[in-house]
C-alpha cells in the first residue's frame, strides 16, 4: 500500500470517528445538564484531536520517502490511540 493509500485510509478512519462523535452528541440532550456539559467538552476535545491528526495526515503527503516510514508509524499510532479514546468515550453512552 502506497503513501497516498495509507493517508486516504487514515482520513476515512478519522471521518468515521468524527461521525460517531456527532451521532452521540445528538443523544446528549437526554442527559442531565452537568453530565451533558462535561460530555460535550470531552467530545470537543476528541474532535480537536481528530482534526489535528487529519492535518498531520495531509502534511505527511509532502514528506520525503526516507522520512515517510517514521511519519507513517506516528500516524498509525495516533489513529489507533484516537480510535481507542473515541470508543471508550462512546462506551459510556451505549445502552447496556
Amino acid at each position: 500500500m502506497g503513501k497516498e493509500d495509507i493517508i486516504d485510509q487514515l482520513k476515512k478512519e478519522l471521518d468515521g470517528l468524527s461521525k460517531k462523535l456527532g451521532d452521540v452528541e445528538g443523544k446528549l440532550d437526554e442527559l442531565g445538564e452537568e453530565v451533558r456539559e462535561i460530555s460535550r467538552e470531552h467530545a470537543g476535545d476528541l474532535q480537536g484531536l481528530i482534526d489535528e491528526a487529519r492535518e498531520k495526515a495531509e502534511k505527511a503527503k509532502a514528506t520525503a520517502d526516507e522520512v515517510w516510514v517514521h511519519v507513517k508509524d506516528d500516524l498509525e499510532l495516533t489513529a489507533r490511540a484516537l480510535k481507542n479514546s473515541v470508543n471508550y468515550f462512546l462506551s459510556h453512552y451505549r445502552k447496556k
